[in-house]
Order: structure tokens, then C-alpha cells, then sequence
């Protein structure tokens, strides 16, 4: 605990309140007051604390809707149409392939480039156990990935990471 130094007032300190001054009681003939300067004594006692949080608001999310038209057959599944909708023109648009069947490098774009992005999709087989993992992002928006699951011998699976 430290004390009241000035005009800094710091977590956990105590306040000095004064005692409203009063006229001294009546002493007995005789005997001494206990304050011999005669001045208002003071007592400490704890100040209450509130501490706010800075109010600010939750960051809103990039919302954005994935078609995707595919074709399976056996572990190969071939996507034939791929389209992204309701992305802010400020946003950005990434997919990355983990698995045997991927390309080396996915794709980064702008939303104005997002045909490059459908371009690479539909250019390419991929083998069961691959995974795509879409990445939405824009400035000062909390960003979203969606994961598309090859399987084999089944429909794609899809699902929100974020």
C-alpha cells in the first residue's frame, strides 16, 4: 500500500480524509488534550478503486461465400467451378494445399484478382487426403479460413477454421 503523494493517486493507495473540524471537548480541569499542536487530526482510509476497461467495439469479420462445382472419381477429384462471393474490394484472398497431390506454391490475390485465384483452382487434380485451406483477410477485420477436406471416394468436405 502506498500513501497519497501529492496529486498522484496510484492502484491500491489510501486516501487521506480529513476529520471535519469540531470544537475541542471540554477538558477536565487539570489534564492536557491529546493533540498538543491543536490542529484537525487526519485518518487514513481506504479509497475504493474502479478500474474500466476501454470501452471499444468487437472487430467485425470477413465475411465470404465459397462455391465450389467438383467432379470426383475414385481418390481424383477435379474442381470444374469455383467462385467467391460478398469480399470487400479491400479484401485478400489466399488458398494453400497441404497433401501428396498439391502444387508447390498456392495462390495470394486481391479481391480484384480473384480470377487468377478461380484460375488455379480449376487447373487442378487433387488426390484424396489433400487439404485447402482458403484465407479471407482485410484491414482491420478479423480474418476467416475455410478448409476444403479431399476424401477419397467421396464429396469434398468443407468447414470454417475461424
Amino acid at each position: 500500500m502506498v500513501a497519497n503523494n501529492g496529486d498522484t493517486v496510484r492502484f491500491g493507495d489510501f486516501g487521506v480524509v480529513p476529520t471535519p473540524p469540531s470544537t475541542p471537548p471540554s477538558a477536565p480541569p487539570g489534564s492536557s488534550p491529546s493533540n498538543k499542536s491543536g490542529s484537525s487530526t487526519t485518518t487514513l482510509a481506504p479509497s475504493p478503486t474502479v478500474i474500466t476497461p476501454k470501452s471499444h467495439r468487437p472487430r467485425r469479420r470477413v465475411h465470404a461465400r465459397l462455391v465450389v462445382y467438383y467432379r470426383f472419381v475414385g481418390d481424383h477429384t477435379r474442381i470444374r467451378r469455383a467462385r467467391v462471393l460478398g469480399l470487400a474490394r479491400s479484401a485478400r484472398a489466399a488458398v494453400i494445399c497441404h497433401g501428396k497431390g498439391c502444387p508447390r506454391q498456392g495462390v495470394r490475390v486481391s479481391s480484384r484478382e480473384l480470377r487468377r485465384l478461380v484460375r488455379w483452382l480449376e487447373q487442378r487434380t487433387f488426390r484424396g487426403g489433400d487439404r485447402l485451406i482458403f484465407t479471407f483477410t482485410a484491414r482491420g477485420e478479423v480474418a476467416e479460413q475455410l478448409e476444403l477436406l479431399i476424401r477419397d471416394d467421396g464429396k469434398p468436405l468443407a468447414s470454417l477454421l475461424s
